[in-house]
């Protein structure tokens, strides 16, 4: 087991379990847990996923992340499934720098460059980062999310469920979820994460398109998070910055950690198995893309 599969794991479990517990009026739980604790899965040594929260009834397909190098697409058959890496998890090893000054010094020339001017820039356009700890700062955060993704509408129960999950963290002592506000209080941009052991859990960002776009806000207050992590939170190791490949991840030198779509092996499940391979072709695609440009 890797270190970043053990820091994973410890304690998500118990939490996630907790948590779908007090969502029992939800009858999307599941789907709402997984905005906040991600896949049911993980890849054993085997391949064969493992459960982590819940063993479902006759699933044909599941995410499944893993803690294996990323490599070029192919379809592999593991355990009476085929898989194929269709996304990935992204963590930012903060022990391997020591601290921030080191993390700091590591990025590129460009990106220093870029912090320092916001470092600079932003306090003039007099905004402030408060914490997401109480349900007006979640609804604030809220407007942001359900503009930038309309099917997340405000007061959704999907919503709902989130937040009956985060005052929960809040209670436990959990959260670390941020917002930026502009000079006259209208948020610009947002975080929703939790601490857990050695792990930040990075589950929502979001922003105002156009508010303050030239500041890049997402981006600093992410790196704003970073720096508060390694000064108030050293027990934090990792940050797993959740899935999806954006720009600020490799950026921030966070690793792609394969997450799998499994997809049962079997006659019955022929058209799943299909689109399974279809979307091989595109995954080989963009995959192709990447290396190019990182060879120029």
């Amino acid at each position: 087991m890797t270190v970043y599969e053990t820091a994973y794991r410890n304690g998500r479990r118990e939490l996630a379990l907790h948590c779908l517990e007090l969502l029992k009026e939800y009858p999307e739980r599941k789907r709402i847990l997984s905005h906040v604790f991600w896949e049911n899965a993980c890849c054993g040594e085997d391949g064969i996923p493992q459960y982590l929260f819940y063993s479902p009834a006759g699933y044909r397909k599941m995410n499944v992340q893993s803690f294996d190098e990323l490599h070029a697409p192919a379809v592999e058959s593991v355990g009476g499934f085929q898989r194929l890496c269709v996304t990935t998890n992204w963590v930012l090893d903060m022990a391997s720098f020591g601290c921030f000054d080191n993390w700091f010094a590591a990025l590129s020339d460009k990106n220093r460059k870029k912090l320092r001017w916001l470092r600079n820039a932003l306090p003039k356009q007099g905004i402030r980062i408060l914490p997401v700890d109480g349900e007006e700062a979640f609804r604030k955060f809220e407007q942001l999310y359900a503009e930038q993704f309309p099917k997340y509408a405000a007061g959704s129960a999907e919503n709902n469920g989130v937040w009956t999950v985060y005052q929960e963290l809040i209670r436990l002592g959990r959260n670390f979820s941020w917002i930026m506000l502009d000079e006259n209080g209208s948020p610009v941009t947002a975080n929703l994460g939790y601490l857990n052991g050695e792990t930040f859990n990075f589950t929502h960002l979001t922003r105002k398109k156009g508010l303050l776009d030239k500041f890049s806000p997402g981006f600093y207050l992410t790196y704003w998070i970073v720096r508060q992590l390694y000064a108030e939170h050293p027990e934090v190791r990792y940050f797993f910055m959740g899935p999806g490949k954006y720009d600020y991840k490799p950026a921030f030198l966070a690793k792609p950690l394969p997450v799998y779509r499994y997809e049962r092996d079997s006659i019955l499940n022929l058209f799943g198995l299909m689109r399974l391979h279809h979307r091989l072709a595109k995954e080989r695609k963009q995959w192709n893309c990447k290396t190019e440009g990182y060879s120029k």
